[in-house]
């Protein structure tokens, strides 16, 4: 299987990169559509930051396609399932109430999953990539606030915890 996918992997080009990332985006779309498909979408930022969430974390896909970097894709890996990991043992054992009501809103899984894919661009790629993922980043973490699913609280942890352990599993591409 690792060779079926090393031999695909030496065979990528900028090209196929994007045409895998803009399917990426499109499943991304899909579900989003899905999840909200009676939501009012006049108040759509709610909407695009559940959007911007998945599809920040599926671009990371383009540079590791381009660059060839099978090192990034396993500490891209390692991050997610880290962070992802921290935050839902985090979600049940401090079970915070949300701003409309619900439960296990610290902290914030929408937030972690685009400050994934933007500490990870960051600090494997660089300044390059750095600036334009963290503003999408930090207008998913507004959504959040935004839309009343978070206290800010809950996404300045989520922020934190992503770029903590993004210091830890992420080294810069040479």
């Amino acid at each position: 299987m690792l060779l079926i996918a090393k031999k695909y992997f030496n065979k990528l080009n900028f090209l196929n990169a994007h045409i895998i990332y803009f399917t990426c985006i499109f499943i991304a779309l899909a579900i989003t559509v899905f999840i909200f498909y009676n939501v009012n979408l006049l108040d759509g930022i709610e909407v695009l930051g559940t959007f911007i969430q998945i599809a920040l974390p599926c671009y990371v896909l383009v540079p590791i396609l381009v660059k060839k970097d099978l090192q990034g894709a396993k500490q891209m890996l390692l991050l997610l399932t880290l962070v992802l990991i921290v935050t839902y043992t985090l979600k049940i054992a401090l079970p915070f109430k949300r701003p409309y009501g619900g439960s296990m809103s610290f902290p914030s899984g929408h937030t972690v999953g685009a400050f994934c894919g933007a500490v990870f661009l960051g600090f494997r790629y660089g300044k390059k990539y750095l600036f334009i993922s963290m503003l999408f980043a930090i207008f998913v973490a507004f959504s959040r606030v935004y839309s009343q699913n978070h206290w800010p609280t809950d996404v300045y942890a989520s922020i934190l915890l992503c770029f903590l352990i993004g210091m830890f599993t992420v080294k810069k591409y040479s």
